[in-house]
């Protein structure tokens, strides 16, 4: 064989090993392609940015000068970006010399005299600027005067900021992105009849010569992310708490209302305490916490660094306590403390590291105060939201494209069932470490994964795979049957996963309890990898034991839909008799599917022995349908409940009052929640309008929370003195109001098709607000009326002869 021969042949076979080895390869595991993942890039790190700060909040002013102490990153570094759009800069100053800088839209190059190295040369550059933003920092109620007499609800004059995703960068020229984490230092001159607010220990309060302004200075004690700079300025008293472990929290509150403070801060210093506990890792912020009600706040709260800002509307009275509490929202941003705060996702896909870790940590404390069966109804409707997502699409939990009810929801039940699988001393073991590894830090996922590969020894790659980075949840399809074999009598579930199978989601596998309960109070359960697409579970019944219900998947720890049809005698014997809540409520809407002949006397002998209110919440609905066959006892006893959400279930549920219930009825005017006070002034009146004066008399004073009763009693009153009492209506749809009541009063006056000048000069105020949930209902609602011809005139002669500034111009012209 010559020497070509041997080298073609040799060729030949590495051709062949080759193709064998292509075609022997398994697939590859596919996940959903995330083009805006991962970390933005930078070329020098901040490492202490100084902020000095003034106002002219009237016309809406920030002006600063801002220091930012940094290395450069690379090897040579020849131009610098900050972002800062709509920010006039003034000047800059590079290492104390004038440097070069251009600007943008999108913010500000600095073009240093010669390229900074990467050695560990600390340089400063000082920014001097000037900025009327409308994103990041908010004035609220300054071109309007304080009302001599306030309720909770009046105008109030305010600048607070929202930095939260990339807001700060509108008010401070700054790196502004989360992977580049500072210690930070505020200086704030402003009003001395103010409070002011920032991050960090406040360093000093004095006032300065000119006799009207004080000088605020905070600082920061550990490195944070930039979206986290806070300022909250208004007239404000604080309340100090302390929590066991030492740790100051200041409660701010508006100083006309301190009867206010005990139900909204309600277990402030015990949740502190708690989270220390649960976590293993102190409080990570130097013992220093505030929080800080704001007026016509965007969302329910905001985490920022040591000083949480939250929406006025959780500021409440004990009445409102009972229908809606800070305490939850107050759990969720303390955890943020830890989970966003101390370690901070790198990019947007870990966004699950920070609020699924806060939702999953909000609804376990308010566990330790409600109890269990509060803590699984949270984890139920956590569960819907989940999947309720994945009927809209398939992504997954880490992937800028996830959606909120995943990076909350899910997320959160994803711990949950983290936790079920490795049991929770093993978790909180595992979470331990990751958080004393990573102090102050950018972490993503992967950094949680090795947390549990170095701390415990498990490999969760195929949790991480499933629940994490893969899309979809399992559907199963159960049903069980009795058999008999050599040994005796068994009973075989049958479990298939019946869902669609693709690139994005594939079958699940998870431990899963089976439980058969017998008449004589006996049980069997046992424990099962469910992984095939279709598997039995069999459990012994040796002694041939009538079977009373079955369970699968008890206390709904995995996140599923189910198909598993019972009969009806099975469904009661699990509502009255099975341990967990959840499912007792699972065979409660079951059964309401089900035609049932008598129904509502096993409802009312349930409803006296069900322990948790949500479900007697729900036999309230179902037993509101039976009014009529219902005596003076069992509707007392369903009106009188101790639950007020029980109470407005039957209430909601009930289409007609009866004439002989109407009294008991009547009493719900008198009720300890505004909730129902409201429902019932509307029902009432609407099924007796006959007794409206009377109803109206006995609810005058009643304001509601965010005038929600209010509103309510006005729209039933103009039917009575429309021209008495529609002004009054309208005037709450004004500036001179926080959103709540203004967007409260506007549904009102949509019901009525009402629209005059000063309404439509409230809508176009309401138009131009940086808070969405103010701005969207008033352009909605002009819209609506612009449909109708005389009203679209009506607001066009307006728009026409009132002059308005470009960017509101811009804001509203698909009006027209």
């Amino acid at each position: 064989m010559n020497f070509w021969t041997m080298r073609f042949l040799c060729a030949l076979l590495f051709l062949t090993f080759i193709s064998a080895a292509s075609f022997s390869q398994t697939k590859t595991t596919t996940f959903l392609a995330d083009p805006k993942a991962g970390a933005r890039e930078k070329n020098f790190d901040t490492e202490h940015l100084l902020l000095e700060i003034s106002f002219e909040p009237e016309q809406g002013i920030v002006k600063g000068k801002v220091t930012h102490t940094f290395i450069a990153l690379q090897q040579e570094t020849d131009t610098l970006f900050l972002d800062a759009p709509g920010i006039e800069i003034l000047s800059a100053q590079l290492d104390k010399k004038a440097v070069e800088f251009s600007t943008s839209k999108d913010g500000v190059t600095i073009k240093p005299e010669k390229p900074l190295t990467w050695d560990a040369t600390k340089h400063q550059l000082v920014l001097e600027y000037k900025s009327t933003p409308r994103k990041g920092i908010y004035f609220i109620g300054w071109d309007e005067p304080e009302p001599a007499n306030p309720n909770p609800y009046s105008v109030r004059k305010q600048i607070w900021t929202q930095g939260q995703g990339v807001d700060n960068r509108y008010w401070i020229p700054c790196f502004d992105d989360m992977n580049d984490k500072m210690v930070t230092e505020v200086k704030v001159t402003f009003d001395k009849n103010y409070r002011v607010l920032s991050n960090g220990e406040l360093l000093a309060e004095k006032n300065l010569p000119d006799g009207k302004n004080k000088l605020w200075h905070y600082k920061m004690p550990h490195q944070h992310a930039p979206y986290l700079i806070m300022l909250g300025i208004g007239k404000y008293d604080v309340k100090q708490l302390k929590s066991k472990s030492g740790v100051t929290i200041d409660c701010w509150y508006y100083p006309e209302f301190p009867e206010r403070v005990a139900p909204t801060y309600r277990y402030s210093a015990e949740m502190m305490d708690w989270m220390e506990k649960e976590f293993g890792v102190a409080y990570p912020w130097n013992k220093k916490y505030a929080q800080i009600p704001v007026q016509d706040f965007m969302y329910g709260a905001m985490e920022n660094t040591t000083a949480t800002v939250f929406g006025d509307f959780y500021f409440i009275d004990e009445r409102a306590y009972l229908d809606r509490n800070y305490i939850g929202t107050n759990a969720h941003e303390l955890a943020h403390m830890w989970f966003g705060d101390y370690v901070t996702a790198r990019g947007g896909e870990g966004t699950w590291l920070q609020e699924s870790f806060a939702t999953h940590y909000q609804k376990h404390f308010e566990r330790s105060v409600f109890g269990e069966d509060h803590f699984q109804w949270n984890r139920m409707q956590e569960m819907q939201s989940a999947l309720n997502a994945s009927k809209r699409n398939s992504n997954p939990i880490v992937n800028t494209n996830a959606g909120t009810e995943r990076v909350y929801q899910k997320g959160s039940l994803v711990l949950d069932m983290l936790k079920y699988v490795l049991g929770k001393k093993q978790f909180n073991k595992a979470l331990a470490s990751y958080l004393k590894k990573h102090p102050y830090q950018n972490i993503d996922t992967h950094d949680f994964y090795i947390a549990f590969l170095e701390t415990l020894g498990v490999n969760l790659n195929w949790f991480f795979d499933e629940w994490l980075y893969r899309g979809g949840e399992p559907e199963y399809a159960v049903q069980f049957e009795e058999l008999t074999n050599a040994a005796g009598k068994f009973t075989r579930f049958t479990v298939k996963q019946t869902h669609e199978t693709n690139e994005l989601v594939g079958l699940f596998k998870m431990p899963i309890w089976v439980e058969v309960y017998y008449i004589d109070g006996s049980s069997n359960r046992k424990q099962e990898w469910i992984s095939e697409q279709t598997q039995t579970v069999d459990i012994e019944n040796a002694e041939g034991k009538q079977i009373e219900y079955v369970l699968f998947d008890p206390n709904n720890e995995i996140i599923k839909s189910i198909d598993f049809l019972k009969n009806m005698e099975m469904l009661k014997a699990q509502l009255t008799k099975a341990q967990h809540m959840i499912d007792r409520y699972d065979a409660l809407i079951a059964l309401g599917n089900l035609p049932v002949q008598n129904r509502k006397d096993f409802l009312f002998d349930a409803f006296a022995k069900e322990p948790f209110h949500g479900i007697r919440a729900e036999m309230a609905k179902q037993l509101a349908a039976y009014i009529d066959d219902m005596n003076a006892q069992n509707v007392q006893l369903v009106l009188k409940d101790k639950n007020p959400k029980v109470r407005l279930a039957f209430l909601q549920g009930t289409d007609i009052i009866p004439q002989r219930f109407l009294a008991d009825f009547e009493m719900l005017l008198q009720d300890s929640s505004y909730f129902i006070v409201e429902n019932s002034l509307k029902t009432l009146c609407e099924q007796h309008p006959e007794n409206s004066s009377q109803y109206l008399a006995a609810t005058e004073n009643v304001i509601g929370n965010s005038h929600s009763v209010k509103t309510a009693w006005f729209e039933i009153a103009c039917g009575i003195d429309k021209q008495k009492y529609l002004p009054q209506l309208i005037r709450l749809t004004s500036p001179q109001y926080e959103f709540r009541t203004r967007t409260n009063a506007m549904e009102v006056l949509k019901r009525m098709n009402y629209l005059d000048e000063t309404l439509i000069k409230h809508l176009f105020n309401a138009c131009f607000s940086g808070n969405g949930r103010l701005r969207s209902p008033a352009k909605n609602l002009l819209k609506d009326f612009m449909l109708q011809t005389d009203y679209k005139k009506l607001v066009e002669d307006y728009y026409a002869k009132n002059t308005f500034e470009s960017w509101q111009a811009e804001m509203v012209q698909d009006l027209f």
